[in-house]
């Protein structure tokens, strides 16, 4: 019945439907309904279909979501935890919740046991872990993860010896999934050195001659490489630098 009258979503409804979608709403969160528990909370935490915001509320109903719900919502609800507590969230309201490291790594760390598969769980459980210099368990975590960014930090951690031990050909294979990834995700038609931080740096493997072109394949396409070559010469130049040639342009 709330789905009946939420038209928001759909760019129609006003604000009668959207009153009499809040109140099944809350009908069906009051009968134990965990999605919904944990919808309500974002409607009176962003103050959606009318409501006021209600910073007790919002605590209120993650809080009954988390009692309710399943593994999915409960990690969902963790994940909200963990940015109220976050000492370094720009939030400027939930006064009454203090900034909390240890509580907001014990959200992760708790949302990490339920469902280390979830892409946002492992990102940034794997990212504090991460900062602690914990590398073993922070490559562990991050390679659940099907962040391009993410899994393009497990290969430069294998090529580096980062919490592992160097491994080149591990770190390749790293380095192509994230690339194809960001290839798929861009069809904007530029060259792949400007596509795919990832290309980059497999070309720069291959300037460097830690691998050969033939290992890079099939990703590897010898104009793009030259192109790749060619920027970071001219970058170099024009920046009068005196480093390896190989090296890509920062942020690259």
């Amino acid at each position: 019945m709330a789905k009946t009258y939420d038209l928001y979503e759909f760019g129609l409804g006003n604000k009668r439907d959207a009153a009499i979608a809040l109140k099944h709403y809350t009908r069906a969160a009051n009968l134990g309904m965990a999605t919904v528990e944990y919808f309500l909370s974002s409607v009176y935490q962003y103050h959606l279909m009318g409501v006021s915001k209600d910073e007790r509320k919002v605590i209120s109903y993650l809080d009954r979501a988390k009692l309710h719900g399943d593994n999915c919502v409960k990690v969902e609800v963790l994940l909200s935890y963990a940015r109220l507590y976050s000492p370094t969230s720009d939030r400027t309201d939930f006064a009454f919740i203090p900034r909390d490291a240890w509580k907001m790594t014990d959200a992760l760390q708790s949302a990490h046991a339920i469902d280390p598969d979830n892409p946002t769980v492992a990102d940034w459980w794997g990212e504090e872990l991460d900062k602690r210099k914990q590398y073993t368990t922070a490559l562990s975590v991050y390679q659940r993860s099907s962040n391009t960014h993410t899994q393009q930090r497990v290969a430069q951690m294998y090529e580096t010896g980062i919490g592992t031990a160097i491994d080149l050909p591990t770190a390749l294979l790293w380095y192509k999934r994230s690339a194809n990834q960001q290839l798929l995700a861009d069809n904007s038609g530029i060259p792949t050195y400007y596509r795919s931080g990832s290309m980059a740096h497999i070309y720069r493997l291959v300037c460097q001659q830690k691998i050969a072109a033939s290992a890079a394949s099939p990703e590897f396409q010898q104009l793009e490489y030259d192109a790749y070559f060619q920027e970071t010469l001219t970058h170099q130049a024009v920046r009068k630098l005196k480093t390896n040639p190989c090296i890509p342009i920062p942020g690259g």
